[in-house]
């Protein structure tokens, strides 16, 4: 990837991730009631190759819903790890009931198990993302067509109307891991959970969790919620993009990281001096 002589790629870990989303809001899509859907799309992904393709490699495939630099990551102890499992998400299907029909494409007492992914337009690696994610589906028997619309449609889409079956985004969190305003029942009106997803277990995790001020008893109640909504598969985190900077070889001992490019400014050095 790097093609000038003077300079050298410096990657690093951030908080970002990029998600999918299914809207389990039964009035706005019937087709994701059952989390066997949700799962079966998830291990037909090969998110290995979409990362190493269109990521150029520069990204971690998600275990887990927490960023790779938190310290509430925890990928050895997530129950379920979606792994690119054809087979399995065959499986899952026809457990759900969904059958392959005359053109290939699965149905279910008379609906055929076909949606719209929008991402927003413009985002080179999310429209190559849904396009993948399309042919990969397409495998499966599932018809999935992939739209994208201008950034502040595509907001308008995702918050205030939510009137979409999957979308396809990017989400920043912060240095401290309580991911509530993404997964609670408050966050559905006053937050980020557009999927609609409603768990009593899962708030009172997030909620014990923000009051626990043992680290390691906090980590292990952030785990246990993770390897909830693993199951339960509402959103799932895709990847966690890294980010890179680019330094000229004269300059020595610069470090990025996700908080501040320039932490370590006091040691870095120049080679020749000026």
């Amino acid at each position: 990837m790097n093609k000038q002589q003077n300079l050298n790629i410096a990657r690093y870990d951030t908080y970002s991730t990029t998600y999918i989303t299914f809207n389990m809001n039964a009035q706005k899509s019937a087709l994701f009631q059952d989390k066997k859907v949700r799962q079966a799309l998830a291990y037909g992904m090969d998110r290995d190759a979409m990362v190493r393709a269109i990521q150029g490699g520069f990204g971690v495939v998600a275990q887990g819903t927490e960023p790779v630099l938190s310290w509430a990551y925890a990928p050895d102890q997530m129950k379920t790890k979606y792994t690119y499992n054809p087979q399995r998400a065959n499986q899952l299907l026809d457990e759900a009931g969904w059958a392959k029909g005359p053109d290939g494409i699965r149905q279910k007492d008379g609906k055929r198990l076909a949606f719209t992914i929008w991402t927003n337009a413009g985002n080179k690696v999310r429209e190559q993302y849904i396009t993948v994610m399309q042919a990969q589906w397409k495998n499966l028997g599932v018809e999935a067509t992939p739209k994208t619309e201008e950034w502040n449609s595509f907001l308008t889409r995702i918050n205030e109307t939510r009137d979409f079956e999957l979308y396809l985004s990017g989400f920043g969190f912060g240095v401290d891991p309580d991911q509530s305003s993404f997964w609670t029942t408050d966050a559905i009106t006053n937050g980020f959970n557009r999927a609609s997803y409603s768990n009593p277990q899962v708030d009172q995790l997030f909620a014990q969790a923000l009051s626990e001020l043992d680290r390691e008893k906090r980590k292990q109640l952030y785990v246990e919620v993770q390897n909830i909504l693993m199951d339960d598969l509402p959103s799932m985190m895709v990847d966690f993009p890294q980010a890179l900077a680019a330094v000229n070889k004269r300059v020595h001992n610069l470090k990025p990281n996700a908080i501040n490019v320039r932490w370590n400014v006091k040691d870095w050095w120049v080679e020749d001096g000026r």
